[in-house]
């Protein structure tokens, strides 16, 4: 049952959006999901396309009486989406104070994403990411003590570090899309293979090479001739390419991020494929993982972020 007052909230990614429709019935910082909706992502529509993309799909929850006050992240806030938010540096904490505009009848609030300069002094940035940090944060208050390492798997993998429940820096990687690429191409691993949900013995032989000092760009190219001179079937090779990813994505953020050495657990968030492959490989480092679904944090999050900042009905 719906019910007047409800919170309007949601990701905006470059690919594809996600609304729902929250309440605050689950306690313990769940919020209760009443309704979900899809549309397309940023990179899919014009600026000036926005408004019209995003009350054609509330309309009806809007005329149920769905609060006004609306809060969105992830890529809606870029420069190719609604309005270009600027970044939070870091460090700060995941409960920011967000970019608000009148809209139709509606406030729109949206959430700023973050930057910060790498240990090299390269620059990095995220939008979406921080607020499921903040859903970890909100149904984690120990997160808020120490230090902690949390993982995001995903198209651009998020690697971001937690210092006394501020995010004090993070890095990303290229990990999915460079998958996604080679699979693109049909040269390396063909068009329509598919990967099981379980990691097979090809991907922990490659997660291991990457461990080794493997060079990722020589040894892509082995994924390819095994199944020219060894016959390795094309399964085999698409494990075999994805741990060779996952394996040098671990293995650089941890020399990158510090000394990899006193990692000895993660939290990951993300799609439950995604997180069960960096979790096997995750224990060749002999690093344990904790998981978190990414809908579940991000929910959470918008609904800690909308308490924070007086939100009607989020609280």
């Amino acid at each position: 049952m719906s019910v007047p007052g409800d919170l309007i909230c949601g990701m905006w990614g470059t690919t594809h959006l996600t609304l729902w429709r929250l309440s605050g019935d689950e306690g313990g910082g769940v919020p209760k999901i009443r309704e979900r909706l899809s549309g397309p992502g940023a990179a899919k529509i014009n600026r000036e396309d926005f408004e019209r993309v995003f009350f054609d799909l509330v309309e009806s929850w809007l005329d149920e009486g769905c609060s006004q006050d609306i809060l969105l992240a992830g890529m809606v806030g870029s420069t190719i989406g609604w309005v270009d938010v600027p970044y939070v540096a870091c460090p700060s904490t995941a409960f920011f104070e967000c970019h608000s505009m009148q809209c139709r009848d509606a406030h729109i609030h949206i959430v700023p994403g973050m930057s910060c300069r790498n240990e090299d002094g390269a620059p990095n940035v995220m939008r979406g990411e921080e607020t499921e940090i903040a859903g970890w944060l909100a149904l984690n208050p120990l997160g808020r003590e120490g230090t902690h390492l949390v993982v995001i798997p995903g198209t651009h993998t998020k690697w971001v570090r937690i210092e006394g429940g501020s995010i004090t820096g993070f890095l990303t990687s290229v990990a999915g899309e460079l998958f996604a690429g080679f699979r693109q191409s049909g040269v390396i691993i063909p068009i329509d293979v598919e990967l099981g949900i379980e990691p097979g013995s090809s991907f922990l032989e490659a997660v291991v090479t990457a461990q080794n000092n493997g060079s990722l760009v020589h040894d892509i190219f082995s994924v390819r001739a095994r199944q020219v001179l060894d016959a390795e079937d094309v399964t085999s090779a698409a494990e075999r390419l994805s741990g060779l990813i996952i394996g040098a994505d671990i293995s650089g953020a941890l020399r990158t991020m510090g000394d990899g050495s006193d990692v000895e657990s993660v939290t990951l968030i993300g799609a439950p494929h995604l997180q069960r492959r960096y979790e096997v490989a995750l224990q060749c480092f002999d690093i344990k993982a904790q998981t978190l679904d990414a809908e579940v944090a991000a929910t959470a999050g918008l609904w800690a972020i909308a308490q924070r900042g007086g939100l009607t009905h989020a609280g």
